[in-house]
């Protein structure tokens, strides 16, 4: 019995991982996207979100990208060092 809840928390640690790393690389993929855009408001950094958080949404469902840092064109123009 020890070792079928062993295998069940690994694959959970696996699954939630997994669920992880498609979120960072998701929304590297989003800002990366954003920063390529030209308009007044560009978003700076962000995460995914999805539903309620529990471990099933965070497996099954399909996530969103939610910025958390937005900035003018101008702010983004000034704060990048001139070459």
């Amino acid at each position: 019995m020890l070792q079928v809840s062993g295998v069940a928390a690994g694959l959970l640690l696996l699954l939630w991982g997994v669920s992880l790393t498609r979120d960072n690389l998701a929304a590297a993929s989003h800002l990366a996207e954003a920063r390529a855009q030209r308009s007044t408001l560009i978003c700076q950094a962000g995460h995914m979100a999805r539903g309620d958080g529990s471990l099933h949404d965070r497996v099954f469902e399909k996530a969103y990208f939610v910025c958390t840092d937005w900035r003018t064109l101008q702010a983004v123009d000034e704060a990048t060092p001139q070459r």
